[in-house]
């Protein structure tokens, strides 16, 4: 997927999208209600020398607003170091993070600087860092408390000047009462919280955006750029989007590069989503659909789909092709309609 998912743009109220730079020369995709409540904490924050907890959903863009963090400090020209502290275990992460030295060759050879020394002046981003191991807390709390590193392998202590900003889908104060995360560390790193809303909190912004990215798409590929139709729009508003923004921009490209239009419509999104929109959750009795309301939708989806042609909108349906007869009669549909869009 495009890279620009973890770059910086501010989609503005209408599809065209402002478009600002920040410092590094990077880009951020938020949800604008999320930007106008971080916007002013971002440089509050940054030009403070503080540790920062950012908390969030998977795809909320918590590094790219660690990144902006780091953008407004005095750190700017230095380093931006982040770390997957759940990708990597043991011995191997702490390599990584504090470097290595082998027995078997002169240390100037075979000293591995490691993340923190790399980052030097700069900030080190570590996102997952509830999976991080006790005994990985405890050197992380080492580098908080007296700001020098021990590499493996070696007795050698190296002093660093670092930043440290952090991320989390959890809570850490739980984390804290079950044992799985060091209360020393949670005090030192909560000086600074930042939140990120999924996006199905804001689903005002969930039209923005994909409007936003269908504007990237196609500055991106060179190409017109294309209409969201209300029926898209509608399913997208509806969809609970477990992997938020990151998800969003992902579908969105998707529909742009198997659309054979210049509009979007329902057809051009995938099956988790029509399904949505198919049946749409009720906030109670009175608003759930009835089920002749369900067969009609979904009898006029197949024939939308394979513009009229009732043999295959019948395969679509998993139905033989005379109950599909009796359905469009039933649901007094005309076939003409389907064939000439």
């Amino acid at each position: 997927m495009a890279d620009w998912v973890d770059n910086v743009n501010f989609p503005s109220t209408d599809s065209q999208s402002s478009k600002k730079k920040n410092n590094s020369g990077d880009y951020l995709v938020w949800q604008p209600s999320v930007l106008l409540a971080v916007s002013e904490k971002i440089e509050s924050i940054g030009k403070r020398d503080c540790p920062v907890i950012i908390r969030g959903e998977t795809g909320t863009a918590k590094e790219t607003l660690a990144r902006q963090i780091h953008a407004h400090s005095n750190r700017k020209l230095n380093p931006f170091v982040p770390v997957n502290c759940g990708t990597l275990k043991g011995k191997i992460l702490a390599s990584q993070l504090f470097g290595l030295v082998t027995k078997d060759s002169p240390m100037e050879n075979t000293l591995s600087l490691g993340i923190f020394r790399a980052a030097d002046k700069g900030t080190v981003f570590l996102d997952d860092i509830d999976k991080l191991s006790i005994e990985m807390q405890a050197k992380i709390l080492q580098v908080l408390k007296h700001h020098y590193i021990q590499p493996v392998g070696t007795m050698e202590h190296y002093n660093v000047n670092v930043r440290i900003i952090c991320a989390t889908a959890v809570d850490l104060r739980e984390a804290v009462k079950n044992n799985s995360f060091l209360s020393d560390l949670y005090f030192r790193l909560n000086v600074a919280t930042l939140e990120l809303p999924p996006l199905r909190h804001q689903p005002d912004d969930i039209v923005i955006l994909a409007r936003h990215f269908l504007d990237v798409n196609a500055r991106m590929y060179n190409e017109p750029i294309k209409e969201l139709l209300p029926s898209a729009q509608k399913a997208l508003s509806r969809y609970h989007w477990p992997g938020n923004v990151r998800e969003l921009a992902s579908i969105i490209e998707r529909a742009f590069v198997m659309s054979r239009s210049d509009k979007i419509s329902i057809e051009d999104l995938p099956e988790e989503i029509v399904k949505v929109e198919i049946v749409p959750p009720a906030d109670n009795e009175d608003k759930f659909p009835g089920l002749d309301d369900v067969g009609k939708e979904l009898v006029t989806r197949a024939l939308e789909k394979t513009r009229g042609q009732k043999m295959a909108a019948a395969e679509l349906l998993k139905i033989d092709h005379r109950k599909l007869n009796r359905l469009i009669k039933k649901y007094d549909l005309d076939i003409s309609e389907f064939k000439d869009k």
